[in-house]
């Protein structure tokens, strides 16, 4: 049951960190009406622009290695490439966060540059070819509102530098925004008059135990801390409250297998008490008795761990491959330290168990013992 929990938190830990850097803080600034959301209402809100001041204090953050600006625009953008246009879901400026090794084609932006998602640069192409996108020229325009509230357009010719695959297509939560330069997309921006401010801080640790003093900093600082490292943070105590309730489980059948034995032992000791007798008549001490009953207990202890360590180790195998085949995980982890603590454990309840049987035994009366039938 711990194996199977272990196995799941550090799977989906697995997952966040191949899917992000772990020493990354994402720190977002909260509207005033966000602040009185709770739940999934909450992280979806809008945030605020940051300031160069609120920027400055994320940097001056202890442990603070380094921080970089994120702007995102959402649901604003198209791209238009002759007759074919294509709206994206997201437009935000690159930063060290995005991994190289998503690239399927090309290089990462620079200056009046891009960097498309799969599926966009086939639609843009007008041939699903989308390989061929790659050193065109292409026109992106985003619809904003400028300082007098009037609706205006921004347009800019933009290259086609590379093209990369979303690591999860799959997944519901999975984002694919087009990523461009943020001197391009602020460039856009002043060209129109309009100011525009990051609403994402990356804030990159020193060090990974750093990671959660800054994001505490951020909240104390009246920003928003990661909303990935709260949304992990839920799924992991979960797991922790589900594997509490199976080694609970677990537990009751301990004390089940604990009581059996001492009924075995009970039962072993009125089975053998002529034999008990004969050995105190021929010399054998109490604690002779004793030491025949407690072994045999210890002993019965330690094979019956290692014979649910070999069932344990055969079945976590099946299990694995099955999960694997299907799912494309491996869930129970099943380590050294989960079989030396079962094989413990085991022979520390058959001990105790045994105790009583053997106590028992040693008080025997000789003389009634060799007369017992």
């Amino acid at each position: 049951m711990l194996s199977l929990g272990n196995g799941i938190t550090t799977y989906m830990n697995d997952e966040i960190n191949s899917s992000m850097d772990p020493l990354l803080v994402d720190i977002t600034k909260p509207s005033e009406e966000a602040k009185d959301m709770q739940g999934p209402e909450a992280l979806m809100a809008p945030g605020e622009p940051f300031t160069e001041a609120d920027i400055e204090t994320i940097r001056n953050f202890p442990n603070v290695d380094h921080v970089e600006t994120i702007t995102t625009i959402t649901g604003q953008s198209t791209m238009v490439n002759d007759k074919q246009s294509v709206g994206l879901t997201q437009l935000t400026t690159l930063t060290d966060a995005f991994d190289p090794a998503l690239m399927t084609t090309g290089v990462l932006p620079v200056e009046n540059q891009m960097l498309l998602p799969l599926d966009t640069a086939k639609q843009l192409s007008g041939n699903d070819q989308a390989e061929s996108m790659i050193g065109k020229s292409v026109f992106l325009y985003i619809n904003e509102m400028d300082g007098n509230n009037k609706p205006v357009t921004l347009e800019k010719e933009v290259t086609i530098s590379g093209i990369y695959e979303a690591a999860d297509p799959r997944s519901p939560m999975q984002q694919s925004p087009g990523y461009i330069s943020s001197e391009t997309l602020e460039q856009m921006y002043t060209d129109k008059g309009i100011t525009i401010g990051p609403i994402q801080v990356n804030a990159y640790a020193t060090d990974m135990k750093y990671v959660n003093d800054i994001n505490e900093a951020a909240v104390d600082a009246g920003f928003a801390g990661s909303q990935m490292a709260k949304v992990m943070e839920n799924i992991t105590t979960y797991v922790s409250m589900a594997s509490i309730v199976l080694a609970g489980i677990a537990g009751i059948s301990l004390i089940v297998s604990g009581i059996m034995i001492l009924v075995v032992l009970y039962i072993s000791v009125v089975e053998r008490t002529k034999e008990i007798g004969i050995l105190r008549a021929i010399g054998a001490r109490k604690k002779d008795i004793k030491r025949i009953f407690f072994s045999e207990s210890a002993l019965l202890g330690v094979f019956s761990g290692i014979i649910a360590v070999i069932f344990a180790v055969i079945i976590s195998y099946v299990l694995n491959i099955l999960l694997d085949n299907a799912f494309g995980a491996k869930l129970i982890n099943l380590s050294g330290y989960y079989i030396l603590f079962g094989i413990v454990v085991s022979t520390a309840i058959s001990v105790v168990a045994g105790l009583m049987p053997s106590s028992k035994a040693a008080k025997l009366d000789p003389m009634e013992s060799l007369r017992y039938e």
